[in-house]
């Protein structure tokens, strides 16, 4: 999570937002919980503000108010690496097989 700076209350309160499904030995997971809890009675005000000052929430936006590129690395660091193989390969399965295909009407 640090390509984002994201401190570990910001990235909870994405989470319980987000509803993201942090799996065991996710990367989100290992990030989570190697520090303490934090307070939760101002968790999601001050770090939406926090979010919103480093740009990476903008609550006028209320089509996207969350940075998409956030949102997908957040995902993926939410699963774990056996996931994140069959998501690969089952993708990939599929690109190889257009790719093949292409041409042949």
């Amino acid at each position: 999570m640090s390509v984002y700076l994201l401190t570990r209350p910001e990235t909870w309160a994405l989470s319980t937002l987000l509803h993201l499904p942090v799996q065991p030995g996710s990367v989100l997971i290992d990030w989570l919980g190697a520090g303490d809890l934090p307070e939760f009675p101002d968790l999601i005000d001050e770090s939406l503000a926090s979010l919103a000052g480093k740009g990476y929430y903008s609550p006028e936006d209320k089509e996207q108010p969350i940075q998409p590129e956030l949102l997908k690395s957040l995902a993926l660091a939410s699963i774990n690496a056996a996931e994140t193989t069959a998501i690969l390969r089952r993708n990939g399965e599929a690109a190889l097989t257009r790719f093949a295909q292409m041409g042949k009407n």
